[in-house]
C-alpha cells in the first residue's frame, strides 16, 4: 500500500498546482488512502490528469487560451471528475 501511495504521489506531483486539477489530485490521493481506489484505477486517473495538464500547456503555447480551448479543457476536467467519482464508488476493492 505504501508503494502505491508513493507511485500515485509521484505521478500527481507532475500535474500543475491549479484549482480544479489540485482538487482532483487530492480526491485521487484520498481514494488511495481510504482504499476506495486500487493502484490501477489511481494510475489511470492520474494519467488522465497529466493529459489534461499537457493539453493546457499546449493550448497556452501561443500565449493564451481562446474560448474553444477553454471549453475543451472544461469538458476534459468534467469528465475526469466524473471518472474519479465512478472509480471511488465502484464495488472493487483495493489490492
Amino acid at each position: 500500500m505504501k508503494k502505491t501511495i508513493l507511485v500515485v504521489t509521484l505521478i500527481l506531483s507532475f500535474v500543475a498546482e491549479a484549482g480544479r486539477g489540485k482538487n482532483q489530485r487530492k480526491r485521487i490521493e484520498g481514494g488511495v488512502n481510504s482504499g476506495s481506489l486500487n493502484e490501477k484505477e489511481a494510475a489511470r486517473l492520474s494519467n488522465q490528469q497529466q493529459r489534461i495538464q499537457e493539453n493546457r500547456e499546449e493550448y497556452k503555447a501561443d500565449g493564451e487560451l481562446d474560448k474553444k480551448e477553454k471549453a475543451k479543457l472544461h469538458h476534459q476536467r468534467q469528465r475526469a471528475s466524473k471518472n474519479i467519482y465512478k472509480q471511488k464508488h465502484d464495488k472493487q476493492e483495493s489490492n
